[in-house]
């Protein structure tokens, strides 16, 4: 009888891990798809491609059926209330999940996305009838999902190697350990598999809502180690095994009981306010501080995030009507409002403009500049609501000492296996040599013109290119819309370069300086603008006894159609230049230049005033002379357009020049060659 109560534990864990596992997977693969497969199409559609299937687009009608598909999945909880009190329903969902899980890792837009949308669908259906059958499962599933998914990501570097075509047996070996492991659970639980069984707890619509924003919480913020590392400017390496402890902690029916004496000590009805001015107070101050201080806050908010979990589930009286399904097609649609409300506090400045009655969309949406502490406190705010709702009700209670065991083991296995996978990469230094490379590279948010995610392609071309030093631009480090990747810190552990980052928006996104040279000094600074905020980034490099000033940026874009908002758009470039061309004359007090090398996306031609302007203060153009199509990096449609990427020496002297013809992102790398010696 012992061992079958332990084979069973064994099976519930393997189950209820690979589950939530798979849950998150889906629902981040599921954002990131929509909005590239989204913005592909758009694409195709502006360019008026004929053929988009010949170019890896994503063709508008495909792109349309995916949304439909998305919509369909929303919707599938609402089928729970025929479905959530019979156990057959677990084996079923689970073959599902573990179904779609498959299709989401192959290499075709339509099927991944509808593979994601399917597993994503039936992991609904599943909690739904967790919530209605057995609630003491429903945090349990999630949190052990989370923690499956802090794990892999530490060891793929932030980057979730699982979603690649060639991991598909492992992926096909693993989905039917969970069909094996959802059946013979049911055969042994006892349970009439088909009949219904009486359930006395549920989901309630404010109890939905709330876990769609702890689900934004997770997938946006809290959940990914790299992005709280990046709000609180403390090195990945350190923070992530405290934050992968932190979300495995409630696991231990001990620490969920502290949890519960301490909440105890408040007024009943004070209590979810008190718990909700803590979670504000910390997110508050890992926003606007960094350092060690800011980082423990960060951590302190997500075990405060998961342990809510456990309030989603209420018990419900006998005649109670049942809302479960509602409420979790309620879930998505809040995650999905507070993703849409987070994706425009980045890209506020590319919003189109609206005809007639709409363009107070317009207006709306442009203003959510800055807003993205906002957003997150207002996640906070509706992820509290249950704890408001049902005060007198503390649903953290001890557990049996086999759950304290399980949990302390998960607690440091995890911490350990985070720790090691994250172990900062020694980079190979270049030193006392003659000669460098340099190189110039936007990365489009990890993806190509047609919005096909690439970046491993892209660490192709930048080791091709042989550059020692690489200035990105358009660098993600834990977006949403990029599937939660530091693309600079990807790049640097898989090329093996010191990596240096600089945050203009938001924190998630902004400059990097990749580096095989020695790094004596790094430091940055916003630059005015009114469009999208950007900044200049400098890093010092010593490649011999001497040292490199290097001057990284990304100048405003223009692209309006309108004369008077491009006007606008051309003289916030131009002020952005002159503070920069200041600060790099503050940075050499007394007009002593030294060895300097200012790159970047400029987003003007080589026939512009910011051009002249650049040779008028002493700096050279090392690609002057060079043809057009050898030397433009912009690509549109398949032909190249422009130059807008520089490399501008003062006081150093090229020996080679390149633009390699890579199609990885939008823009091409350009390379240098310096001699250190002239």
């Amino acid at each position: 009888m012992q061992r079958r109560e332990t084979f069973m534990r064994g099976l519930g864990i393997v189950e209820t891990g690979l589950v939530g596992w798979f849950f998150m997977q889906a629902l981040r693969f599921l954002l990131g798809t929509l909005y590239a497969h989204a913005s592909s199409a758009d694409i195709v559609l502006r360019l008026g491609m004929p053929d988009p299937a010949a170019i890896n687009a994503v063709p508008p009608e495909v792109a349309q059926a995916e949304i439909v598909a998305i919509v369909i999945a929303t919707l599938a909880p609402l089928l729970a209330f025929m479905l959530v009190r019979r156990p057959v329903t677990f084996v079923a969902t689970a073959a599902a999940i573990a179904v779609g899980r498959v299709f989401m890792g192959l290499d075709d837009p339509f099927i991944s996305a509808l593979g994601a949308s399917v597993a994503a669908a039936a992991a609904l259906i599943y909690l739904a009838a967790t919530a209605r059958q057995q609630p003491t499962r429903f945090a349990l599933i999630l949190t052990l999902g989370l923690l499956l998914d802090q794990i892999v990501r530490a060891l793929g570097q932030t980057y979730d190697p699982t979603w690649v075509e060639s991991y598909l047996p492992v992926q096909t070996i693993l989905s039917a350990v969970l069909f094996v492991a959802a059946v013979l659970r049911a055969l042994l639980s006892g349970q009439p598999t088909f009949a219904s069984v009486t359930a006395y707890s549920g989901i309630s619509i404010w109890g939905g809502m709330s876990f769609g924003a702890m689900l934004f919480l997770q997938v946006a913020l809290l959940g990914l180690p790299n992005a709280v590392a990046r709000w609180s400017e403390v090195d990945y390496s350190l923070l992530a095994p405290w934050l992968v402890a932190a979300t495995a902690l409630p696991l231990i029916p001990e620490v969920r009981d502290g949890a519960r004496r301490a909440l105890t000590l408040v007024d009943v009805q004070w209590r979810g306010w008190f718990w909700l001015a803590i979670l504000a107070i910390l997110v508050v101050v890992g926003n606007r501080f960094n350092g060690i201080g800011a980082a423990i806050t960060l951590v302190l908010a997500q075990l405060m995030v998961v342990l809510m979990l456990w309030w989603t589930v209420r018990p419900q009286g006998k005649e109670t009507r049942d809302v479960t399904g509602l409420a979790l097609v309620l879930a998505v649609i809040v995650l999905a409002l507070l993703f849409v409300a987070d994706f425009f506090t980045y890209e506020y400045a590319f919003v189109r403009d609206f005809e007639g009655g709409l363009a107070v969309i317009s207006s709306l949406l442009r203003a959510m500049r800055g807003l993205g502490l906002a957003v997150m406190l207002i996640a906070a705010s509706i992820a509290v609501i249950p704890m408001m709702d049902s005060a007198r009700r503390v649903p953290w209670q001890r557990g049996k000492r086999s759950e304290t065991l399980g949990g302390l083991v998960a607690v440091l296995i995890s911490a350990a296996l985070v720790a090691l996978a994250v172990l900062p990469v020694t980079a190979g230094e270049v030193v006392n040599v003659d000669r460098i490379r340099v190189a110039t590279y936007n990365l489009h948010g990890g993806y190509n013109l047609y919005f096909d995610y690439t970046l491993s392609e892209m660490a192709d071309t930048i080791w091709e290119s042989g550059a020692d030093v690489v200035l990105l631009q358009e660098v993600d480090a834990g977006r949403t819309v990029s599937f939660g990747v530091d693309q600079a810190l990807w790049l640097g552990h898989r090329l093996g370069m010191n990596v240096s980052y600089l945050a203009t928006n938001e924190h998630l996104q902004g400059l990097a300086v990749l580096s095989r040279v020695p790094v004596v000094q790094e430091r940055g600074v916003l630059l005015p603008s009114q469009g999208q905020q950007t900044g200049l980034q400098r890093v010092q490099i010593r490649p011999d006894e001497g040292v490199l000033d290097i001057y990284n940026t990304w100048l405003g874009l223009l692209f309006a159609s309108d004369a008077q908002i491009l006007a606008n758009q051309e003289q916030d470039q131009w002020q952005q230049m002159e503070q920069s061309l200041v600060i790099i004359g503050a940075d050499h007090p007394g007009g002593v230049v030294g060895r300097v090398v200012f790159g970047g996306t400029f987003n003007n031609t080589p026939d512009s005033q910011l051009y002249d302007q650049m040779i008028g203060v002493g700096f050279t153009d090392p690609f002057d002379g060079m043809p057009v199509e050898q030397a433009a990096t912009l690509l549109r449609g398949n032909i190249v357009q422009a130059r807008l990427d520089y490399l501008w020496l003062r006081n150093i002297l090229p020996t080679g020049r390149a633009v390699l013809q890579q199609d990885a992102s939008d823009h091409r790398l350009a390379v240098v060659e310096l001699d250190l010696l002239r």
